[in-house]
């Protein structure tokens, strides 16, 4: 399709000629412009049918086709960089026979080139038929033409309609040339055409970039985006569903919605699906099922979609609201809970607003005075006050209002509605300052009846207290009697005693020989039986002064006190052969008194009922007990007679005994005393014994009146 403009002289040829330089006439210049509008229409007519792919190639190919038909010895494209302050070129092509310097020296910032790309920037063409005689203003430009032997240039603005998008840039390297206006304009129609087509490829990228990127964003996002058609079929799906659901895509597309729909929902998404196609707005909240079977809650945003002004489907966002839900169900759960905790509670709620109005008033509150809800709710809380409680209740208000948030418990009568004053305990707390209340509680319950039953308590209390005081002093007086019984029987037994122990000695020693057969004997008789009569009246007075005797409480040393006891017995009979294993270090707190009695009674039993063995071992010492927490215990132990357990309980008893008085002599009075005195101090005693194999008999005092060694 290469053509000539005709005839050209030498010195013009490879330019665009004026018509003055037109030797040939009219002819050729006719013929000139026939070639000029063909190369324009093919042009034209190329990028008219090519693809946004082919864009590209058909530029380039253009180049060729300039270059050619205007005698160019270079044709290049620069474009405006992203930055919009710089250019790069894109597109190049160079005749025959001339240099063709890299494409990237036309690249450059704006500023490198500012008379340029000023006249650009406004959409002028810049024309310089001579290079070597640009001014001064253009010198960056001329320097850089120079230094790329051009001779003449024309730069041809890019435009997209005030966008400058690039330029056209054409070099003359070998001959100076000069252009008619009609040879500009029809070469900016040109690259009218090539600005066109680079802009429909940029629309192109863009739009492809646009594609990309919301399909990137669609695919990272968590929540499910899809779209369904008029008949609820599933036409697109985003990949986020198969983490959500558990389905594939594959599995959902060309399905119905409703299928992946609780039952139990489906005919409300149905109903609200076809609202929306006409009213534009999709269901809210409903239920969905996992591919597992899971039941979720999703919540859905959606809008129409048009083609042609006609409604072909809707595209929603569908959002996993299971942990929202479950948390607001819970909460209306717990919110179901206290209202039917407050509503069937037998205490009664009271809400009272900054003027002692009641706002509300529980079933509860109501119950306790007989009231309904209208005879409750508007009054003021002061008006079901008893009188006398007013400055109480007041009083408790104000602390109340000092403050804030925290609670005030009164006692105070409000009355009922047949009259009576019903007693309540009331807890006051002021959350007027909390926006969600906004009132002061009170919470109340009736104690009428344990006011009345304490009321009761209090008067037998004090009935029992003066009948404690009576019962005390009939005590005392019985404690008076008791020592002039023990008066008595120290005074008045003891003298017939005497005499009769007197006299009877007198008879054995002075009448010993009028005396015939067992006299003497029986006179031995009496006495015996007269020193166990004082024996036995000694044991009763310290029993009744062990009961009565005021006790000291101080540190005692059991070991030191248990030798001396054993030290007196070795005393009166010298002639035993006793083991003694005596543990020395024992300390506790007591009547050193009381429990030197103790031991004497304890390790004295020992003795005596040990007196027929031939090795007798007699141990006292401290264990610990076998409950955690409670008070060791000291034990007295023997190998001596023993005694059949059945009998055990009869042991601590006054008066009894286990073996007779002609085997083991005593008045049975030694054990009770014993515990008697453990009594006194906290503690207990028991007795462990096998007949024939010896005994234990151990004994408690109170914990802290026991000191660890």
């Amino acid at each position: 399709m290469e053509r000539t403009p005709g005839p050209l002289s030498e010195a013009d040829e490879g330019g665009f000629l004026t018509a003055a330089d037109d030797a040939p006439g009219r002819a050729g210049e006719l013929e000139y412009r026939l070639a000029l509008a063909d190369l324009v229409t093919t042009i034209l007519t190329r990028f008219v049918h090519l693809s946004s792919e082919d864009i590209n190639h058909g530029i380039q190919k253009s180049l060729g086709e300039i270059g050619k038909f205007f005698k160019v010895d270079r044709v290049r494209i620069l474009i405006v960089a992203g930055d919009g302050v710089s250019f790069e070129g894109s597109h190049d092509w160079c005749a025959a026979g001339v240099e063709t310097p890299p494409i990237h020296q036309h690249s450059g910032h704006f500023s490198t080139f500012p008379w340029a790309c000023d006249k650009l920037a406004r959409g002028e063409t810049v024309r310089v038929e001579q290079v070597s005689r640009m001014g001064t203003e253009a010198a960056a430009e001329k320097a850089a033409m120079q230094a790329r032997r051009v001779r003449s240039v024309l730069v041809q603005p890019i435009m997209v309609g005030k966008e400058l998008l690039g330029a056209a840039l054409l070099e003359w390297v070998r001959v100076e040339t000069s252009w008619s206006e009609e040879s500009l304009k029809m070469f900016g129609v040109i690259i009218h055409v090539i600005a066109g087509a680079m802009a429909r490829k940029r629309a192109h990228h863009q739009l492809r970039a646009s594609e990309e990127k919301f399909r990137g964003f669609v695919e990272q996002i968590n929540e499910v985006l899809y779209s369904i058609d008029t008949e609820g079929v599933i036409t697109y799906v985003s990949p986020a569903v198969e983490s959500s659901g558990g389905y594939q895509r594959s599995e959902l597309v060309g399905r119905q919605f409703l299928d992946f729909v609780h039952p139990d929902d489906r005919t409300i998404v149905f109903e609200r699906y076809s609202r929306a196609l006409v009213r534009n707005r999709g269901p809210s909240e409903y239920r969905v099922l996992s591919k597992s079977g899971e039941v979720r809650w999703a919540r859905s945003d959606s809008y129409l979609i048009r083609e042609h002004g006609q409604v072909v489907g809707l595209r929603a966002v569908l959002m996993d609201i299971t942990g929202r839900k479950q948390a607001e169900l819970a909460l209306e759960q717990r919110e179901l809970r206290w209202r039917s905790l407050i509503e069937h509670s037998s205490d009664g709620i009271v809400l009272l607003d900054c003027d002692d109005v009641i706002q509300y008033a529980s079933p509860g509150a109501l119950k306790v005075l007989g009231l309904q809800a209208e005879e409750m709710i508007g009054r003021r809380g002061i008006d079901f006050i008893h009188p006398d409680d007013v400055k109480l209740r007041t009083e408790a208000k104000a602390s109340l209002a000092a403050m804030p948030g925290a609670s005030l418990m009164v006692t105070m009568r409000l009355r009922h509605r047949d009259g009576s004053w019903r007693w309540v305990e009331a807890v006051g707390t002021d959350l007027r300052d909390d926006p969600s209340v906004g009132a002061i509680i009170i919470n109340y319950h009736d104690v009428t009846d344990s006011r009345r039953a304490a009321e009761g308590i209090d008067a037998a209390n004090r009935d029992l207290e003066r009948r404690v005081a009576e019962r005390t002093a009939e005590l005392a007086a019985t404690n008076t009697e008791l020592e002039s019984f023990s008066y008595s029987v120290s005074h008045d037994l003891r003298s017939p005693l005497r005499i009769i122990d007197a006299w009877s000695q007198i008879l054995l020693e002075e009448h010993r020989d009028n005396l015939r057969g067992d006299g003497p004997e029986m006179l031995a008789q009496i006495r015996r039986s007269v020193h166990r009569m004082g024996r036995l009246i000694d044991d009763l007075l310290n029993l009744s002064r062990v009961s009565r005797a005021n006790m000291r409480h101080e540190l005692v040393d059991m070991g030191a006190l248990a030798s001396s006891v054993v030290a007196d017995l070795i005393r009166l009979e010298p002639e035993r052969a006793v083991e003694f294993v005596i543990d020395g270090d024992i300390v506790a707190v007591g009547d050193s008194g009381l429990l030197r009695v103790v031991l004497e009674n304890l390790i004295g039993n020992a003795w005596k009922f040990t007196g027929k063995n031939e090795q007798t071992c007699i141990e006292f010492g401290r264990k610990a007990s076998e409950t955690p927490g409670t008070a060791p215990i000291f034990f007295v132990r023997d190998n001596g007679v023993g005694f059949d357990m059945r009998f055990v309980a009869r042991l601590f008893g006054p008066f009894q005994r286990l073996h007779g008085v002609t085997e083991f002599p005593g008045t049975g009075i030694g054990l009770a005393t014993v515990q008697r005195i453990v009594a006194r101090h906290g503690g207990r005693v028991w007795a462990e014994a096998e007949l024939g194999e010896g005994a234990t008999f151990n004994f408690t005092l109170e914990r802290d009146q026991t000191l660890e060694s």
